[in-house]
């Protein structure tokens, strides 16, 4: 069943799409608790449970390595995460985070020149599954699947 994506009519994020390395191996997700962009380990991915990298108190993080996430449900995390983070210094590392389950469905792409934080993910830039550039993309409580890299 493919989820619905809610289109919104107010100014967007910096976020494009593309296509994921088919190359990437998968990665673990380790889950822990704390919040701010200074609880996310140096060159992973990070998604929080809650807007603004979860405010001032501790809530999930899911702490993604390099490769790709086929599934965010066994970590707990498929449909939850509200802001996310990719705390890599490489200008070439990208992430892409994905509305279906193995890379599916609608996606956002993060990277060193357009856009590594999102302090929320309600109204964003990015592709439906068809490949059309969607602009004021709801990802909040969407992503299911992730794909991150480094170099």
């Amino acid at each position: 069943m493919s989820k619905k994506i809610a289109l919104l009519g107010l100014a967007a994020a910096s976020v494009l799409a593309g296509p994921a390395p088919a190359e990437a191996a998968t990665t673990s997700v380790k889950v822990v608790r704390g919040h701010g962009l200074e609880a996310c380990p140096a060159d992973y991915l990070c998604l929080y449970e809650n807007p603004d990298y979860n405010g001032s108190a501790d809530a999930r993080i899911w702490v993604i390595g390099e490769g790709k996430v086929d599934s965010l449900a066994a970590s707990g995390g498929d449909d939850v995460a509200r802001s996310a983070y990719m705390n890599a210094n490489n200008r070439n590392a990208r992430a892409y985070l994905y509305a279906e389950h193995a890379e599916h469905g609608a996606a956002v792409r993060m990277d060193q020149q357009v856009r590594r934080r999102l302090p929320a993910m309600d109204d964003l830039n990015g592709r439906e599954e068809n490949g059309d550039k969607v602009s004021h993309l709801n990802f909040d409580r969407q992503v299911s699947s992730t794909v991150f890299w480094r170099s």
